[in-house]
């Protein structure tokens, strides 16, 4: 599976500058770490992804609702 797309674009000195000088703390910061909210269904073991502010999740493999 090689999914890559070779480009003949040109990146200039500018804006390889513009993308070091980043502040990538504040930018990995603003968006909520996906690695917390995977959770896995105690009953069938699948991987489920509650949206954020949800108090329970009905698994939609094997109908077990999660307490979250």
């Amino acid at each position: 599976m090689n999914n890559i797309k070779r480009v003949n674009n040109k990146v200039t000195e500018e804006e390889i500058e513009k993308v070091k000088s980043l502040d990538w703390a504040s930018y990995y910061k603003s968006f909520p770490n996906m690695d917390e909210s995977i959770q896995s269904c105690p009953k069938c073991d699948v991987m489920i992804f509650p949206q954020q502010g949800d108090t329970e999740f009905i698994c939609k493999r094997c109908g077990e609702k999660i307490i979250l």
